[in-house]
């Protein structure tokens, strides 16, 4: 067989033919069947995260379900219907732009959208499926004296500045509020309506928010909607009493049945003013039919609720963020309120008095609600602010008053009350208990106080009067009247802003003692008060106090020491004027007690640009007592003085009196310290035991006088052994003219250097003076004294009146001597026409030059 021969195929058999299962077949069917609808939802959800899809058919059916649940007042403005996303999971019917109005309050709630969606889950579970979502709405409200309440209003731009608000009312016209010095006033409106009491207004919003969450229950009961959202809302909202518009941003919450259909739960949150609150909202049916309602708020902000704890024209505000509880129990079947109770955090507040900020820090709060009687109990709680702290328990009270609006009635106990001002340590120990008894008309800004009495041991101090905050500045009427209080409380009970200067003063200066007796009375009128810095004059009998303490300790300056005053201690403060006096009292020092008589103190503050003390008393003390206090209190500048004597060496006894008028410096006008003082006094025994240049005094009886333009000593010491009188005189810019003056014999003038004793005899009176270049100038009565110069042929007997005038100078070991021109009267037997040489008998020569010389008679 050849390669190309060709070879015929033999059949064989023919081969099985292929069956397809019929699962695989149903596979396919299912692909087409199935994945062409499943590819189109795809698309249709990828176009929808995008973008709702507009849908032209089933809107009237969606419309009816949303009128269904409005009230008949009410009307709906929906507008085009489109299919989207809930939270790019659910499919929703979205309609929008929405307008709901209400024809009898004239509301308009405006929204981006309305969703109406459902929810396979909750279907599952037994619940109604469909769900409502409101998106971006913006909702106006209106607070008064009626409550808040839903309406439209229009902000209209004030030519002369400022912005009015102009509310747009429907059927229900409410009437218009006049609030003046007079009381409240209610004028016009169609609607009967009377004013709300804070209690009221409580009541009417529980109740209100216990109704419309039940509805939402009855909603879902009859299977119309199960859950009900608001998206980013805008609460806009009209304070008409305050004058405040607070802007709600972010408003956030999510509410529904659970499982069950028996309770309700939902969440909340909402910007003010760049703080976000947020909390939680339960709904819960219990055993009795009645229905129970709780709300758990944090970060709230307590004056979006209540404006007045955070009024920026108030002296006194809180601000901050706090926690809040509600918990709410309602009768069943009316759903009318039964009772409640709060609990209430202040941590994270700030209590602001005028630019000062002081944290507030409390335990939690707890307080039970009585609605029947407007009544709410607080038990016993922690509360600290700054650095003060008390136990505080108390009962408030909620009403109405016919003139003055809303009013609450305040009665509160307080122990361990701790008062810690901070420029001052903390007490040694607190009050026992305070009880306060009072009211307050937040309308008005007004606070009083019926009966304050504050206890600590056997002191007690009792307060009543009236306190007012308003918009032209506040006002004060409080008498505060007390006994057996120590020094370092009555620092404390002083507010710190009221006469400032003073309780300054007192707080530096006042170390110890107990209050015999106290009245304190402050009238200040409204805006007479400083606020905020304002220089402001103190009303002439703005403050009143009388005082009347014993073991008092006080310090004048602060570079004193402290005075122990003996006795009573009176202190009066009358307007701006404070005085503080006392019988006496001692000063310690290392060598003995300094005595104090009659210490004063006087501070003037009428003038708000300068402030003037005034010291006054009297004091005596040896020598050494003086010198230990100046060593205690300014050991540089006695160790810095550069004094010809040694001051340890000085002994004598000091009583003298001061008055000094100290006009304190001023750092806003740059005025400096400005000192006016006059001290007059006596030295007794005034002696030294070392020499003072060369000269040895003793027995110094002197008399003296001070003030700042110049000082003056006299009296009589003896010096070197020989009685003479003394006299220094000067100024704080020169140096001190001293004058000594004398009556001894002839012969004791070489003790002075200048022996006269060969020609003259007798008893000679004298006064020297040093000078500035080191001579000295004596000045010699002759009348007592007879002259004889043999060399001159001069003669003159005792009796004869006669001066002599010298000025002597040591130069070189040598004494020269200078008798001016008729600087020798008296009578003579001669004439010198020339002049004389008088040598002295003493080892250092005296050289007299007399040029001139003239005589009397015989």
């Amino acid at each position: 067989m050849s390669a190309s021969t060709t070879l015929e195929d033999t059949p064989g058999p023919a081969p099985a033919k292929r069956c397809r299962h019929p699962l695989r077949l149903a596979a396919k069917i299912g692909a087409w069947v199935l994945g062409i609808p499943a590819v189109l939802l795809i698309v249709l959800y990828l176009v929808l995260l995008v973008t709702p899809v507009r849908l032209p058919f089933g809107g009237e059916a969606s419309r009816a379900l949303a009128h269904s649940i409005m009230p008949p007042t009410s009307k709906l403005d929906l507008g085009g219907m489109a299919l989207a996303l809930e939270r790019g999971v659910w499919p929703v019917v979205q309609f929008s732009p929405v307008l709901m109005t209400d024809a009898k309050t004239g509301a308009k709630v405006k929204m981006d959208a309305l969703e109406i969606g459902f929810s396979p889950i909750r279907a599952l579970v037994g619940q109604p499926g469909a769900t409502i979502t409101i998106v971006r709405p913006h909702i106006q409200i209106v607070q008064d004296l009626f409550g808040p309440r839903t309406t439209s209003f229009e902000l209209e731009e004030n030519p002369d500045g400022g912005t009015t608000a102009r509310v747009l009312e429907g059927e229900d016209a409410f009437p218009s509020v006049d609030i003046s010095g007079n009381g409240v006033d209610v004028r016009g409106g169609s609607l009967p309506l009377q004013l709300r009491s804070d209690n009221d207004w409580l009541i009417n919003n529980l109740e209100a928010s216990e109704k419309g969450v039940a509805d939402i229950v009855e909603q879902a009961r009859q299977g119309r909607f199960s859950k009900l959202t608001i998206k980013d809302g805008t609460i806009e909202m009209i304070d008409a009493v305050y004058g405040l518009m607070r802007q709600f941003k972010g408003v956030n919450l999510e509410i529904g049945p659970t499982p069950g259909g028996e309770d309700t739960r939902g969440t909340f949150s909402a910007s003010l003013g760049g703080r976000t609150m947020m909390g939680s909202l339960s709904r819960s049916v219990e055993e009795g039919g009645g229905s129970r309602l709780e709300a758990d708020i944090a970060n709230i902000d307590f004056a979006a609720v209540a404006p007045f704890v955070d009024n920026a024209e108030n002296l006194v505000a809180l601000r901050g963020a706090g926690a809040l509880s509600i918990d709410a129990h309602f009768a069943p079947e009316t759903g009318d309120l039964v009772n409640g109770g709060f609990k209430i955090d202040l941590t994270g507040l700030d209590m602001r008095i005028e630019d000062d900020f002081f944290p507030v820090v409390s335990s939690i709060m707890d307080v039970t609600w009585s609605p029947k009687d407007a009544r709410f109990e607080l038990h016993d709680a922690a509360l600290q602010v700054g650095q003060s702290s008390a136990r505080i328990a108390g009962t408030f009270a909620l009403g109405l008053d016919p003139e003055f609006g809303p009013t609450i009635g305040l009665n509160i106990k307080a122990r361990d009350l701790r008062l810690h001002p901070n420029d001052m340590a903390a007490p040694a120990a607190p009050f026992d208990s305070v009880e306060f008894t009072g009211w307050s008309a937040p309308l008005y800004g007004a606070t009083g106080i019926d009966r304050l009495v504050a206890k600590k041991g056997s002191a007690i101090v009792e307060s009543a009067g009236r306190i007012d905050m308003l918009k032209a500045g506040m006002g004060l009427d409080l008498t505060i009247v007390g006994q057996g209080v120590s020094a370092d409380d009555l620092k404390r009970l002083w507010p710190y802003m009221l006469g400032t200067e003073s309780r300054d003063w007192v707080v530096a200066n006042l170390s110890d003692g107990t209050v015999k007796s106290a009245r304190l009375k402050f009238k200040f009128p409204v805006g007479s008060l400083e606020v905020g810095g304002e220089d402001k004059p103190i009303p002439p009998e703005a403050m009143q106090i009388d005082m009347v303490g014993t073991g008092v300790v006080v310090k004048p300056v602060p570079e004193m020491a402290d005075i122990a005053i003996d006795g009573e201690t009176k202190l009066k403060l009358s307007g701006p004027n404070l005085t503080v006096s006392a019988g006496g009292g001692a000063i310690a020092t290392a060598a003995g007690p300094i005595a104090v008589r009659n210490p004063a103190v006087i501070m003037d503050n009428s003038d708000p640009t300068e402030s003037i003390l005034e010291i006054s008393g009297d004091l005596s003390a040896g020598i050494p007592s003086l010198l230990a206090l100046a060593k205690e209190q300014q050991p540089e500048a006695l160790a810095n003085a550069n004094l010809p004597l040694d001051l340890a060496a000085l002994s004598g006894k000091i009583d003298l009196g001061l008055v000094a008028t100290i006009k304190l410096p001023d750092e806003a006008t740059g005025a400096p310290l400005d000192l006016d003082y006059v001290v007059n006094g006596t030295v007794a025994d005034f002696a030294s035991s070392q020499a003072i240049q060369e000269r040895t005094i003793g027995n110094g009886q002197l008399a003296f006088s001070a003030s700042q333009d110049g000082y003056q000593v006299q009296g009589t010491a003896d010096v070197d052994g020989m009685e003479a009188q003394l006299e220094i005189a000067g100024t704080p810019e020169t140096q001190p003219a001293f004058r000594l003056a004398s009556t001894v014999d002839a012969k004791d003038l070489a003790a002075m250097g200048f022996d006269a004793s060969p020609f003259m005899s007798g008893q000679v009176g004298f006064v020297a003076q040093p000078l500035p270049d080191g001579s000295l100038h004596v000045s010699v009565d002759l009348e007592a004294a007879a002259l004889t110069i043999g060399d001159l042929g001069l003669s003159k007997a005792a009796g004869v009146p006669g001066t002599l005038l010298a000025t002597v100078k040591q130069t070189g070991g040598r004494l020269g001597c200078k008798v001016p021109s008729s600087s020798i009267s008296g009578s003579a037997r001669g004439m010198a026409r020339n002049s004389s040489s008088l040598r002295s008998t003493a080892a250092i020569p005296c050289r007299c030059a007399v040029p001139n010389w003239t005589s009397s008679p015989c």
